[in-house]
């Protein structure tokens, strides 16, 4: 029987042979497959509408993590033992994105900047599932078991004093219906937002006037300026494995863009110095 042990080897080598000859190395098979994975990411990216009015808004910050160096400005912030893995995939190519997977993880990704309340701060973002996490129980908000998301997004506010610094949180669910709201169950100063639901593997755009959120969620205007933006991927709580992507955050003001004072002063000169119009040439 031992002496068989070579011919069977050899059999399977030419097989391999032939099949690299007739089908390309296996190199270049996966080559292939990972290139159309990244272009039906990149056509899924591209095909996003875009939000009307945007032009129109004065935009403070916007980053399309199109480069290794997109997640400079941004702080990770550890929330269990084991963090989650953020990197920007694929690097130096057009139609990078944050890929974000934890594998029984949390931490999030924080970037400090304050937004004036009285200018009607938005904040805007692209994001796709690629995992949800995976659960012993039906999905909840309402409790700390399990309470894990594969895709979040964060506004921060100023507090005079420390705990009682609030936020919203906006989550993409796999169950849960788009358009819940609710309490964390951590504290009552965040406010959860479901904005999807199911549907991974699609790229969806957001737009979130945060004013009026903070008002629907915490019943009152808003009196505190933004502090923060931050999104994080978590399966600390499920001991599973979550993924998801994030691209073109983006923030700034709804209102017009105000004058600086010397753009005021010149255009008041200019006023002055139009020519007036005569009765002859009307």
């Amino acid at each position: 029987m031992r002496k068989k042990r070579p011919i069977l080897l050899l059999v399977f080598l030419v097989a391999v042979v032939i099949f690299a000859v007739l089908s390309g190395t296996l190199k270049d098979r996966v080559s292939s497959v990972i290139a159309a994975l990244f272009h039906h990411i990149r056509v899924q990216k591209e095909e996003l509408p875009a939000l009307p009015g945007m032009e129109e808004y004065d935009i403070e910050r916007s980053f399309d993590f199109d480069s290794s160096s997109g997640l400079d400005e941004w702080e990770q912030q550890a929330l269990a033992p084991k963090s989650t893995d953020y990197s920007i995939f694929p690097a130096e190519t057009t139609g990078s994105m944050v890929k974000a997977e934890s594998q029984g993880g949390a931490s999030a990704i924080i970037l400090r900047y304050s937004l004036d309340r009285e200018r009607r701060p938005f904040v805007s973002w692209d994001w796709k599932i690629g995992e949800f996490p995976g659960r012993k129980e039906d999905e909840t908000l309402g409790k700390k078991k399990e309470f894990d998301f594969a895709a979040q997004m964060y506004v921060v506010f100023h507090a005079g004093f420390f705990l009682n610094t609030k936020a919203i949180q906006y989550v993409w669910t796999e169950h849960i219906p788009a358009g819940t709201v609710t309490a964390s169950p951590y504290t009552k100063n965040v406010m959860i937002k479901v904005l999807e639901s199911g549907a991974a593997g699609e790229w969806k755009r957001e737009f979130r006037d945060i004013a009026a959120d903070y008002r629907e969620l915490f019943g009152r205007e808003l009196k505190y300026d933004v502090l923060a933006i931050a999104f994080m991927t978590d399966a600390d709580s499920t001991g599973t494995i979550a993924q998801a992507y994030y691209d073109n955050v983006t923030f700034g003001y709804m209102d017009q863009k105000p004058l600086s004072a010397s753009d005021a002063g010149e255009a008041a000169i200019a006023v002055q110095e139009e020519p007036e119009v005569g009765e002859n040439e009307r």
